[in-house]
């Protein structure tokens, strides 16, 4: 809860850069330049989700996994980036129940 507390704007757009560098070391402008994709199309978006374990005393907030032996609280974490403009189009930290195709249809 602590931390949660000190997620503001600016730790969301630090977790964006992250990832974007992540990204951009798998797919490099060059990769994109060589398939010419960038004279075929004004944007290639890509839209993926991780999870990530959090206590359980946030069950609440973010939901999980529960069964009759256990309990585990997650979030998704949900990014759609744009590969040829080098963007991200949206970022968010929901339920873990919110899955990408839950997520998809909220896309502009």
């Amino acid at each position: 809860v602590a931390i949660w507390k000190k997620i503001n704007s600016c730790c969301v757009e630090f977790f964006k850069g992250v990832l974007e560098v992540m990204i951009l070391k798998k797919i490099t402008n060059v990769a994109v330049q060589d398939r010419n994709l960038s004279a075929v199309f004004n944007r290639m978006i890509v839209q993926d989700s991780t999870i990530i374990r959090l206590p359980k005393r946030l069950f609440e907030i973010f939901s999980g996994v529960a069964n009759a032996h256990s309990k585990v609280c997650n979030a998704r974490i949900q990014g759609v980036y744009d590969i040829l403009n080098e963007r991200f189009i949206s970022f968010s930290i929901d339920a873990y129940s919110k899955n990408d195709l839950l997520a998809a249809p909220e896309l502009l």
